[in-house]
């Protein structure tokens, strides 16, 4: 997924049939998470001074509403997984990211 120009552009790929149960102008939750722990009281600083610390969970989520829409063209979804492979190469792989180009 990224963000771009106040949408938020993704890709399900036609052989996941998620697609078949969401309609074209659907009201849609996008959830994503992040962070994910355990937090031990053994980490605070200050709790040999006073143990006043108990076990907790540390999280991250976002949670984004909106509607989904469809684009099936071939020159949209070609934008569309550019767009997305050249965010996560870049992050990934940096200056030696896979470029679609590179594709057979």
């Amino acid at each position: 997924m990224i963000w771009r120009d106040d949408r938020l552009i993704g890709h399900i790929a036609f052989a996941n049939r998620m697609h078949e149960n969401l309609k074209d102008g659907c009201k849609a939750l996008f959830i994503f998470k992040a962070e994910n722990s355990y937090i031990s009281p053994n980490w605070y600083p200050t709790k040999p001074q006073h143990h006043k610390h108990v076990p907790t969970w540390n999280y991250q989520v976002v949670h984004m509403h909106g509607e989904l829409y469809f684009k099936h063209s071939q020159k949209e979804k070609i934008a569309a997984v550019g767009l997305l492979t050249q965010l996560h190469e870049k992050r990934v792989n940096g200056d030696g990211a896979w470029k679609m180009r590179d594709t057979p």
